[in-house]
């Protein structure tokens, strides 16, 4: 079969430029920081099409297909002519893992994880990329955001994820954080305001939606990433009960993640549910906290903070030196070389390579 074929293809993951120009707006920010979930936005890599040609491309030869590597670059390339057009600023943070994670493996030995390839981009300015071995990496933007990237900086910009995970969704907990959501059913910038109807497609109105979300995940289960929820407890049950659990841990996450920390109950015990479903969550409670610590970003933020398991040590050194981007390469020149050299540079446009810098 012939196929017709740009290398943009591998990595399609791309907004209109009028989806961009609508978070600015919305904002009132000037500049942009883009998280990118690389894994999330290959969305080829897990497509017929693209693994013939990968495949067709690597046969009879010794030569590595790039596809992968090329299309990034035509994606940075396009977002740096976006912020030239309209005179901003734009950083790029890319997140990936690569491995089995330790830490999700030890509370859950059926945690699902991923291999995914790994490119790393760190020499190009202002582009981060950020690949932990051993450790699910989708908590790394709420992670910059809170502990790593200056707060003046973060409050300036107007932050977009780009990744389907509802997972991060946990992030929008400000109005100048959003997440592009691209699939083929569907492309929507969303914010705070959407996040339960995006997951649970049920009109749930909850105040401060971001914080609350990594409970309803940990009470339903993510049968994507293989958590297990509580039995029978699904979109329109948890949508109906919600309010209620709300009420059962105190109208207060803060309050929540200090009792698991201080080994302590979630739910208050002098609340008598009518609701039979709600009694199942609380005789879940065991399985629900397990869940957070899988599930919730400010959690394993907290574990990757606190340096424990000794492992996370080095994550957290990874991160901050990654995303500092202390060692940049000055102009394209360097990269026209190696590609040169290496006999790639005709894989290229040599206009995507002078955007870059």
């Amino acid at each position: 079969m012939d196929w017709t074929y740009s290398s943009s293809q591998m990595f399609s993951y791309y907004p209109k430029y009028e989806y961009l120009d609508n978070v600015l707006a919305l904002s009132e920010r000037k500049k942009i920081k883009l998280y990118i979930d690389f894994k999330s936005c290959a969305q080829a890599l897990f497509q017929e099409w693209a693994v013939k040609q990968i495949i067709n491309q690597s046969q009879g030869t010794r030569t590595v297909d790039t596809s992968l590597f090329f299309a990034t670059l035509e994606f940075i390339s396009f977002h740096k002519q976006y912020a030239k057009k309209r005179n901003i600023d734009i950083d790029f943070y890319f997140f990936m893992e690569s491995g089995k994670s330790s830490y999700h493996k030890e509370i859950y030995s059926g945690y699902k994880n991923y291999h995914v390839i790994d490119k790393v981009l760190n020499k190009i300015p202002n582009v981060s990329f950020t690949r932990l071995m051993f450790l699910e990496a989708d908590f790394v933007p709420y992670y910059l955001m809170k502990h790593v990237l200056d707060k003046a900086d973060v409050d300036e910009s107007c932050n977009i994820i780009y990744s389907t995970d509802k997972d991060l969704c946990q992030c929008l907990d400000s109005k100048n954080i959003f997440q592009f959501y691209r699939h083929y059913k569907k492309t929507q910038m969303l914010s705070e305001k959407d996040i339960f109807l995006h997951w649970l497609k049920e009109d749930l109105v909850v105040e401060n939606a971001a914080q609350w979300l990594p409970l309803a995940l940990a009470i339903v289960g993510d049968s994507a990433d293989g958590i297990p929820g509580v039995g029978g407890i699904a979109a329109k049950t948890i949508t109906k009960i919600f309010p209620s659990i709300m009420t059962l841990v105190g109208n207060n996450m803060d309050k929540v993640y200090q009792n698991i920390y201080d080994k302590k109950s979630i739910f208050d015990k002098s609340y008598i549910p009518a609701n039979n479903s709600v009694m199942k969550v609380i005789n879940s409670e065991i399985e629900i906290i397990r869940n957070l610590k899988l599930i919730s970003f400010k959690m394993l933020s907290d574990v990757v903070e606190g340096g424990y398991p000794t492992d996370m040590i080095d994550k957290k050194k990874q991160i901050f030196e990654n995303a500092e981007g202390t060692y940049k390469a000055a102009g394209p020149q360097i990269l026209f070389e190696a590609l040169v050299k290496t006999g790639l540079f005709d894989n290229v446009n040599e206009k995507t390579i002078v955007n870059l810098f």
